[in-house]
């Protein structure tokens, strides 16, 4: 809703009932909490990390109502916004499975760093559909986006006319070949190959009787980069396997 996503289910059910009923999923979490976790105190920390991110996202969220000037803001928003989330659940699991202290701490880190990854791999997604995303309308706050309208590049003034045109299929054509002359594309996907290693450096580095489980999740998110390079030609960063 914050969004004003064209397409979001608050369209369908209406805001103040799409209200209600995330106010209802963020009770069930805590209320399954509360009802499966046997030990004080693991069942105390767990509801104040899922307390935690709640405020944290939306926190974030309130940031992302409000357009970033610069690529500094935009990275202010993106870790106050969607890392939180990721966080907690890796952090919960880890508690939960009994993990250690610095078991679960590092887990927590794997979680903040993957938010990075699908934030920017969801901007990139978005900046490249049509028609336009709302993600246009707040251009600032859109990572490919906003690094062509701010980066030095031959066609920055024009990709900005084009940005107050995105409705028109022509002009957000256009805009689309920019945003891969520009850079704009080859840096979101540097950005993205940055946190995939360093997600799963931090996992190699993290004592866990199995790891393949945390792999997978990995894996699986890490689905979008692979399928970029595979269309780029460019060979596959190596997984963690083990």
């Amino acid at each position: 809703m914050l969004d004003n996503e064209p397409f979001g289910d608050f369209r369908r059910l209406g805001s103040g009932q799409a209200a209600n009923l995330a106010l209802a999923f963020q009770a069930a979490g805590h209320r399954l909490l509360g009802d499966t976790v046997r030990n004080p105190k693991i069942a105390a920390t767990a509801q104040n990390i899922l307390a935690e991110m709640a405020l944290g996202t939306a926190y974030g969220q309130g940031l992302d109502a409000r357009e970033a000037h610069n690529e500094a803001e935009y990275w202010t928003i993106v870790e106050a916004k969607t890392p939180p989330l990721f966080g907690a659940a890796f952090e919960i699991g880890a508690l939960l499975g009994g993990g250690a202290p610095e078991t679960v701490a590092h887990l927590e880190k794997v979680g903040r760093i993957l938010g990075r990854f699908i934030q920017v791999s969801d901007d990139l997604s978005d900046a490249l559909q049509t028609p336009a995303k709302v993600d246009w309308c707040r251009p600032r706050n859109n990572l490919p986006i906003l690094y062509a309208m701010t980066a030095q590049h031959p066609e920055r003034e024009r990709f900005c006319d084009l940005v107050a045109h995105s409705d028109d299929p022509t002009a957000l054509d256009a805009a689309h070949h920019i945003l891969l002359k520009s850079g704009a594309v080859s840096y979101c996907t540097f950005k993205m190959i940055e946190f995939s290693q360093e997600a799963q450096d931090l996992l190699a580095r993290t004592r866990l009787a199995d790891p393949e489980p945390v792999a997978q999740v990995l894996r699986l998110n890490l689905k979008p980069l692979h399928r970029l390079l595979e269309t780029a030609g460019v060979e596959e960063p190596e997984l963690i396997t083990a």
